[in-house]
């Protein structure tokens, strides 16, 4: 389960599970199974909620800041050789955060679908491929 959770980044010593990191865990999932079964329904309805908020919230195509320094400069570049004006830019921004805001059981229509312009949904496609490519940083 480590290798799933764990960054491209983490080294051997990283994944290595000592015995005190063995006992933490346990212990995190006896507390939250137990305070699941203290909330307000069914263990069985509370826990699928919470599998279907947790997909929502970690999404594969969530920004990382290593995605944003990418994106920034993207952006500069097309300001300053003057391909986007800064309300353009802005637009894009603007409709790219909506898009990154993970609220489970709020349905967003995708940020291509919100731009008019060819060259806005162009650029919006190329942040997403930023935000694919970055996905593993930090």
């Amino acid at each position: 389960m480590l290798n799933i959770m764990s960054s491209s980044f983490a080294s051997k010593q990283d994944l290595t599970i000592t015995d005190s990191m063995e006992k933490k865990v346990y212990q995190l999932q006896e507390t939250y199974l137990e305070l699941v079964q203290h909330c307000h329904g069914s263990f069985a309805k509370n826990m699928s909620v919470i599998n279907e908020r947790s997909q929502v919230i970690n999404r594969a195509d969530r920004i990382t800041g290593d995605a944003v320094i990418h994106i920034v400069d993207s952006i500069m570049e097309k300001l300053s050789k003057k391909v986007l004006s800064y309300s353009e830019a802005q637009h894009i921004i603007d409709v790219f955060i909506k898009d990154q805001i993970l609220i489970p059981n709020e349905h967003i229509k995708k940020p291509e679908n919100a731009l008019r312009s060819t060259k806005k949904k162009r650029i919006i496609k190329k942040i997403k491929k930023i935000v694919n490519d970055y996905r593993e940083g930090i």
